[in-house]
């Protein structure tokens, strides 16, 4: 039995995105999946037998967190992210160091720096900035782009293919939480065990929380999306301002010698 477990197990990971959309897969075939904040342990249950199995029984690759790394590597190409913290050791020298090469930072990182740059240019009291008028009126939106900026930095997206293969992630996980939490309101109107019902209620609480969440960072990646155009924009019309400026600057300048 427990070779046939682990034989689905690898199959339904191979269809699998996130941890949530592999135990919802479990269930479609025909798998009884019990899992709460309050259980220490995952329990599967195959069809046809007679008591349920705890996922860290299975052996090395099937504990829960196993089943998570192994996701985590298929949806970054086969590569796990590090989550090992090593220790900096940290020395005193004298002397003057050579310099480091720092990496470059490009895509929607960069084209945000600079627009973030812009806008709190733009905000300063004394000696404001030539900023295109259109820049001046985005200000207000400061704290907007500010929170898109640290989204996108703590997310690692840089390009737009990136931001869209988020969004599709995104959207898949919030579909297969919504067919997850759909069994769980029947059952709980099907029983009337009071500990059974306030078992239903507190998963139903916690995929209300997910839900509640992804659809959150879907709305600011839409947001992003859409914003991404105007904000190339205008940083490019500040650059061709100022370098207009500077050219006029110098014209005057050699008249002036002249």
């Amino acid at each position: 039995m427990r070779g046939v477990i682990r034989t689905d197990i690898d199959t339904i990971i191979g269809q699998a995105y996130t941890y949530d959309s592999f135990l919802m897969l479990l269930r479609r075939n025909g798998y009884e999946v019990r899992r709460s904040p309050n259980r220490k342990y995952t329990t599967v249950k195959p069809p046809g037998a007679k008591r349920a199995i705890r996922l860290d029984s299975l052996g090395e690759g099937y504990t829960e967190a196993d089943i998570l790394l192994r996701l985590s590597r298929q949806r970054h190409g086969g590569m796990a992210p590090s989550t090992v913290t090593n220790t900096v050791k940290r020395y005193r020298m004298k002397g003057r160091l050579a310099t480091v090469r720092k990496k470059k930072i490009t895509g929607f990182h960069a084209l945000y720096l600079r627009y973030l740059y812009l806008l709190r240019g733009g905000r300063r009291k004394k000696l404001p900035p030539k900023l295109p008028f259109s820049v001046k009126r985005e200000v207000i939106h400061l704290e907007r782009y500010e929170q898109q900026f640290k989204y996108l930095l703590s997310s690692g997206i840089t390009t737009e293919a990136e931001l869209e293969q988020r969004i599709r992630l995104l959207e898949w996980d919030i579909r297969l939480l919504e067919e997850q939490r759909k069994p769980l309101y029947q059952e709980r109107r099907n029983t009337n065990d009071e500990e059974a019902q306030a078992k239903y209620s507190a998963e139903i609480q916690q995929q209300t929380a997910a839900l509640r969440e992804k659809r959150g960072e879907l709305r600011l990646c839409r947001r992003i999306q859409a914003d991404i155009p105007r904000v190339s924009q205008q940083c490019q019309q500040a650059q061709a301002e100022r370098q207009e400026n500077l050219k006029n600057k110098e014209e005057h300048e050699h008249e002036y010698q002249r």
